[in-house]
């Protein structure tokens, strides 16, 4: 188990003293568990804990408050792609996952949703402290066995992205909604947005990840912003 730092403890002296608290806002469809998390990180000086509340109404609520930090219950139906959604309405926000498991596919996954940091099952209240301050700082801790982990993903993306054929090529309608996925956006959303139905969307998906080699919607998202990135041409056909 990780304990506090001297060197947390300092940075959470400083900016206490700044009167630079950090704002955070708990998000769990569990009212026990987030209210005890709340009263768990209000103890500390340099927190404020502006609200907690479920999925639902906790996104109506952060979209007024703004808060620097969302606690995330990683238990929370369909939490990775709330996240994703958390991103994209609040660009500088940072969430932090409570309770990942330390299991290879549910650190992937909220490592591709964006999280800033998570903290395992068997984490304590000043893990979750420390882990929502090194967010801050724009750090990230984590066992050697998931930095290894999250290296080879990384290896094996830039493999497969480095081997797609030009026959792949999306259309155009497909180009779009693979942008779309660029910017962490629901098929609900991309639907509205193209006034399309979601079951299209989701065929359209589903034919953009057979066509690029890859399994999910985040590879689909970084391998759009890489080649935007570096000026190459867009991956569209015909239309």
């Amino acid at each position: 188990m990780s304990l506090i730092t001297g060197s947390d403890r300092d940075d959470a002296r400083q900016r206490s003293a700044r009167g630079d608290r950090t704002r955070l806002y708990v998000l769990s469809d569990v009212r026990l568990y987030r209210e005890g998390l709340a009263i768990s990180l209000a103890r500390h000086a340099d927190f404020d804990v502006i609200g907690a509340a479920a999925a639902a109404p906790g996104l109506e609520q952060m979209a007024e408050l703004a808060p620097d930090v969302a606690v995330l219950d990683a238990a929370l139906s369909g939490g990775d792609d709330l996240t994703r959604r958390l991103r994209l309405r609040h660009p500088l926000l940072k969430v932090v996952a409570v309770s990942v498991a330390e299991d290879d596919r549910e650190v992937m996954g909220w490592a591709e949703a964006g999280v800033a940091a998570y903290v395992g099952r068997d984490g304590s209240g000043e893990d979750l402290a420390r882990a929502i301050r090194q967010a801050m700082r724009g750090e990230l801790t984590c066992s050697a066995r998931v930095a290894s982990m999250l290296f080879g993903r990384i290896a094996a993306l830039s493999d497969r992205y480095s081997l797609v054929e030009p026959e792949a090529a999306l259309t155009r309608r497909e180009a779009q909604i693979a942008a779309l996925l660029e910017r962490s956006l629901s098929n609900k959303e991309i639907a509205r947005r193209l006034e399309i139905g979601a079951p299209t969307v989701k065929n359209h998906v589903h034919n953009i990840l057979e066509k690029l080699g890859v399994h999910s919607r985040a590879e689909v998202a970084v391998l759009s912003m890489r080649r935007r990135l570096a000026g190459e041409p867009d991956l569209t056909t015909s239309p």
